[in-house]
């Protein structure tokens, strides 16, 4: 089976977001990947509910434009309730993303899943420290 590739074009809740990304992935055979081409001033997804599980792919946060190893793409969970971050069960690889302001964990998963933590920051650099399990006075996401 040929894997395909899976592109976020923006970060509302409609047309190719993170979320139906994830979906399609996981609705489609082989190691699919998903890729980012975001506006650079639309660079946080702000879920307002909790994302889908994914099983077998790779989100790689370094195929956003203007990628230089600093991770671009922000997954922020001040909107979504108690939810965790990403949620991987199975073989999942994630590269270059911000994942903060989760109640709960930025990233779950069990022990048969993989991931890339030397590449996945609790915030880029040009950002104040913001990890997960937030307070419940954080500011909303945009």
């Amino acid at each position: 089976m040929e894997a395909e590739v899976f592109v976020v074009l923006n970060k509302n809740d409609g047309g190719q977001v993170l979320r139906q990304a994830m979906l399609n992935a996981n609705n489609t055979p082989g190691k699919d990947t998903i890729a980012f081409n975001v506006r650079a001033d639309a660079l946080q997804y702000c879920p307002r509910v909790r994302l889908p599980s994914i099983t077998i792919v790779v989100i790689d946060g370094t195929t956003q434009p203007g990628y230089g190893g600093e991770p671009l793409v922000g997954i922020v969970g001040s909107n979504a309730g108690s939810a965790n971050g990403l949620e991987l069960q199975g073989r999942v690889r994630s590269a270059a993303l911000v994942i903060n302001r989760f109640l709960a964990a930025g990233l779950s998963s069990p022990a048969a899943a993989t991931s890339s933590p030397d590449v996945i920051s609790a915030r880029p650099r040009r950002h104040r420290r913001q990890g997960n399990q937030r307070r419940r006075d954080d500011r909303r996401c945009e």
